[in-house]
């Protein structure tokens, strides 16, 4: 589940009676973005391109502080309301007044479970145990195991494969799984977990994925330590390179692994990778590693020839785009969970307009195609 960033917008009236009839009145307008959870200063505000157009003297206001001189944009908001003053092009002093909230956090940020467990001492015996450890979520936890065990640990298990589904208070799921191998033939093949706080002052928005990835020729006998060394973010998902090192900081291994998730929202992210071996003995050696990663580039800006379009953002009753070239174009708007709300297609044209004004307010992706040529677009209303 994610955590989006919401827009709101708020009208004023400003009626003016000095040189002016009430005709001549006109709508002030400043937009506002909500902090991304309770206590995080990250809110943000600014003003409409019409006041922008007649605005001297800005300054921005909190408790009768001025908290910023000048400006028609001011971030590193906390919750609460401020105002926001200026004179008009005629020398009238106008006041807005605009309130900062928070959205709510996501419930399963940090949520993480993980398994161990010990081998069998014999293959003819069921004498294998293994336990899943909780990191974060709400308690009570529900554990089901694949041999419908109910119990955070479990016992009398044979060789063999098994998996946990861990719900927590929230309804949110984790999964893991735990290998139990024979003692006996194979003392050296075993199950390690590493979990990383990097940035342990900031929340995590979202789980990005657990993808796993097979190399049957690392010595896990000889790492010190795994962690998220890279980044980069694209329309195919998130790519991130994870490098394994031993106990004096030696890179042992890395890998690039790809997450196929759109990423909406600036800010840490958690990402897990499971690196096995199917087969390598009777016991089958896993390593689990949970890391967290600062992602600052929005998915799905593909420049391409399509990059010179212009349109109006944020968009209220229409969204209007002037093309670059006169052409066929198909215009695509769907909402963040990926269902599509708008489409037109439009035939030897250099600008469209489509209605907007049923949109409810919140995050689009449009999405303008003309031949091979594709450019996505994160829209705001």
């Amino acid at each position: 589940m994610k955590s989006f960033l919401f827009f709101k917008k708020l009208t004023l009236v400003g009626l003016f009676f000095a040189a002016v009839s009430s005709s001549n009145s006109f709508a002030q307008d400043v937009y506002t973005q909500n902090t991304s959870g309770p206590g995080i200063c990250d809110g943000s505000a600014y003003l409409d391109s019409a006041v922008i157009a007649v605005a001297n003297d800005i300054q921005w206001i909190q408790v009768n502080t001025t908290i910023q001189q000048g400006g028609t944009y001011v971030g590193d908001l906390c919750e609460g309301t401020y105002t926001v003053t200026y004179t008009d092009g005629s020398g009238n002093p106008i006041t807005m007044t605009f309130t900062i909230g928070a959205n709510s956090p996501n419930p399963c940020s940090g949520f993480v479970v993980y398994a161990t467990g010990s081998n069998v001492s014999n293959p003819n015996f069921c004498d294998g145990t293994a336990s899943v450890q909780v990191n974060g979520g709400t308690a009570p936890y529900v554990y089901s195991w694949s041999n419908n065990d109910v119990t955070s640990t479990i016992s009398n298990l044979c060789v063999g494969s098994y998996t946990c589904q861990v719900y927590d208070a929230n309804g949110c799921l984790g999964t893991t799984n735990v290998n139990i191998g024979d003692n006996s033939i194979n003392n050296v093949d075993t199950t390690i977990t590493i979990i990383n706080n990097t940035f342990p002052g900031d929340s995590t928005l979202d789980v990005i994925g657990n993808q796993m990835i097979e190399d049957c020729n690392l010595d896990i006998i000889q790492i010190g330590g795994a962690t998220i060394t890279n980044a980069t973010v694209s329309n195919d998902g998130v790519d991130l390179t994870w490098t394994l090192t031993d106990l004096q900081g030696n890179t042992l291994a890395t890998y690039n692994v790809n997450y196929p998730i759109v990423i909406d929202s600036n800010g840490v992210y958690q990402a897990t990778v499971v690196i096995t071996c199917f087969g390598k003995s009777l016991d089958t050696y896993q390593i689990t590693i949970v890391d967290q990663v600062q992602l600052s580039q929005a998915v799905s800006i593909n420049e391409n020839n399509l990059e010179g379009i212009k349109f109006n953002n944020p968009i209220n009753e229409a969204l209007n785009v002037q093309f670059p070239t006169t052409g066929n174009y198909n215009l695509t708007i769907v909402d963040l969970s990926g269902k599509k709300v708008a489409a037109a297609s439009y035939m030897n044209v250099n600008e469209a307009s489509v209605n907007t004004n049923y949109l409810k307010s919140g995050a689009y992706l449009l999405t303008v195609t003309s031949g091979t040529a594709q450019v996505s677009i994160k829209l705001i209303k």
